[in-house]
């Protein structure tokens, strides 16, 4: 049976791992920035929606329900972090979590709304139709900040995964007897 250290260190080390992959994909997603207009490919535009989508996802991962089979614990909570307590921190965890919730893992109408947009043209006598659909925005999201955000927790929960650890290894150790 596992223990809820072991639990709590299993959800700990998978955050450490999500966070390491949301910076990955953040950097790559900076990269893509820095091409010039005819180093761009034409799908520029889907790449860089693709890789803040999955930074994103990634982020969200340790803080979003999972099923841990026994495991490890199956959500951590945000505010359980030192991090926590930095307002920007806090905002910005906001910010990450409902973009997660209502633009990337969902179709919520703030993000994917469509309308029938139907005009006329009197000089040419004619009328067209066009449905119109909103496409999911990452503007709100401060680069810098979800990276430093990323990071911090990263480091964090690293330490306390490796305090777990360690507390672990030492009661699994027998007793050193006494001679």
């Amino acid at each position: 049976m596992i223990s809820d250290k072991e639990k709590l260190a299993n959800r700990l080390h998978r955050i450490t791992l999500d966070m390491d992959e949301a910076l990955k994909y953040l950097d790559a997603h900076q990269e893509l920035t820095t091409l010039t207009p005819e180093r761009q490919p034409a799908s520029q535009p889907y790449l860089m929606k693709a890789l803040m989508g999955m930074a994103i996802i990634s982020y969200c991962r340790g803080f979003t329900k999972s099923r841990t089979q026994g495991h490890a614990i199956e959500i951590l909570d945000f505010k359980s972090l030192n991090i926590s307590s930095q307002p920007w921190a806090i905002d910005m965890h906001k910010v990450l979590m409902d973009k997660r919730s209502q633009a990337v893992a969902h179709s919520d109408w703030k993000h994917h709304s469509t309308k029938l947009d139907v005009e006329y043209d009197e000089e040419m006598q004619h009328g067209g139709q066009v449905r119109m659909s909103s496409v999911p925005q990452y503007s709100d999201i401060n680069h810098d900040d979800f990276k430093k955000l990323a990071s911090e927790i990263l480091l964090e929960t690293r330490f306390l995964r490796y305090g777990l650890d360690s507390q672990i290894i030492a009661a699994a150790q027998p007793p050193k007897s006494k001679s």
